[in-house]
């Protein structure tokens, strides 16, 4: 009975994770080849909406800072489809393994759970020890970023991620407005609410509503500490989201590791689940040859 039960929730469990897996890894090979397909479905669907309900400027803004995002997700969405064809694989062992009752598939399958947890492990000892390092790069890409920032009308990536990032945190440049005074590819001279500027600081640095709407229109004509954002920059609140959102992953990686430990030990321990394989008896079985040896000794010592 303890046999069938183990090998019922072996099942269960890998047939949950694999399809969880399959899911995760269809979602990052969306995000890493169906850019186009999402693009176009976005401008199909939600575009009208989204024109019909804000404006038509607003919609189109929508659309670009939809492309762009993608653009930026497809080699984490790549990272995603890896990962999940890498835990359906391994879940296909086990359940290989408590189907057709294979201990080497078995055997295949704890080792690859020890490799898991012995990766999750490493990753995670890195994080909480290093944790500056992740943050230098991060400060870093989003440098880097900021450099290539042109306009807010721009289709480029980095334009288009800062555009959103600066307005919605209520900052300006990394540490402040200043980052851009040498950027060298910030388009100064532009045209906007039918008006031409020649800008000392970005759009985005002036503050904004929920629907990216300029609040006070001196600005961009002139920039201060009542309409705009210059003196906040974006670096210490960016770190703060990653740092939290680092902290969330790492306790769902803890959580995914004593996940493993268990079904690896629950497999280890049970030595009744090889003894079926091997030797095809149930628990039935054994329990009645226990019997029988017993009553063959107690004739004999008669």
């Amino acid at each position: 009975m303890c046999t069938v039960v183990l090998r019922l929730t072996l099942l269960l469990i890998n047939s949950l994770v694999g399809l969880s897996a399959l899911i995760v890894s269809s979602f990052g090979a969306i995000l890493t080849w169906g850019r186009d397909t999402i693009t176009r479905e976005l401008d199909d669907v939600i575009g009208p909406m989204i024109k019909k309900m804000y404006g038509e400027e607003v919609a189109q803004d929508f659309t670009d800072m939809a492309s762009g995002i993608l653009q930026l997700t497809s080699p984490f969405g790549f990272l995603l489809f890896i990962l999940g064809l890498v835990s359906l694989a391994i879940c296909l062992f086990g359940f290989c393994g408590a189907c057709c009752k294979s201990i080497l598939c078995l055997r295949v399958y704890i080792g690859l759970l020890l490799v898991l947890v012995i990766i999750e492990t490493t990753a995670m000892s890195f994080y909480y020890t290093d944790r500056e390092s992740i943050f230098k790069l991060a400060r870093k890409i989003a440098h880097n970023s900021l450099r290539n920032y042109r306009s807010i009308g721009s289709n480029n990536t980095d334009s288009i991620i800062y555009s959103v990032i600066m307005p919605t945190l209520n900052c300006c440049g990394l540490m402040n407005g200043s980052d851009f005074d040498d950027s060298p590819n910030f388009q100064r001279k532009v045209l906007f609410n039918e008006q031409n500027f020649d800008l000392k600081y970005p759009i985005p640095c002036c503050k904004m509503d929920a629907k990216f709407v300029v609040l006070d229109p001196t600005c961009p004509g002139e920039f201060n500490i009542k309409n705009s954002n210059i003196h906040e920059g974006c670096w210490v609140k960016l770190r703060q989201i990653i740092g939290f959102y680092g902290g969330m992953i790492v306790i769902c990686g803890l959580v995914v590791i004593l996940f493993q430990m268990n079904r690896k030990n629950n497999l280890k321990n049970n030595a009744s689940l090889k003894n079926v394989i091997e030797d095809g008896y149930t628990v039935k079985d054994a329990a009645f040859l226990v019997n029988l040896n017993y009553q063959t000794a107690t004739n004999v010592d008669k």
